[in-house]
């Protein structure tokens, strides 16, 4: 029986935490991740990577911020149509500079034929709620 698409947005952040960079991005050339402008605003990274090579040249650039950093996803809720809204809680340090930050951000994961097909990573949860077309606050979420 293929993943839902929950079990593969859990898989996903599980690669992630460990570095799995390849597992993390087994994701279809056509595959976009977007950043909303107070994610690049704070962070100087693109605001869009197209398929897998980006997407790992991206994520290097970004976790290469931190001398040590972790994503702790939250619980999951998926639409009708398929879009999977996530809580995301990020804590690090900065490379170097020892800053400690943390972050609660929201992804919203879009899926066709049992892939991502685009993770738009978004700061306001009332704008992630609406990208994955949920009216009401799921329960459990930041």
């Amino acid at each position: 029986m293929a993943p839902t698409n929950i079990e593969l947005v859990l898989r996903a952040f599980e690669a992630f935490n460990r570095g799995d960079w390849e597992a993390a991005t087994n994701v279809p050339e056509d595959f976009v991740w977007i950043n909303d402008a107070e994610t690049v605003r704070m962070t100087g990274t693109p605001r869009q990577a197209t398929g897998p090579d980006e997407l790992r040249e991206f994520w290097r650039a970004f976790f290469g911020l931190w001398d040590e950093w972790q994503m702790v996803p939250g619980e999951p809720v998926e639409d009708d149509s398929g879009h999977v809204f996530i809580p995301v809680h990020f804590s690090g340090r900065g490379k170097g500079s020892g800053v400690p930050i943390d972050w609660d951000y929201f992804h919203v994961w879009e899926f066709r034929d049992g892939r991502p097909a685009k993770i738009s990573n978004i700061r306001d949860r009332e704008a992630a709620l609406a990208a994955a077309g949920l009216s009401d606050p799921p329960r459990g979420t930041r």
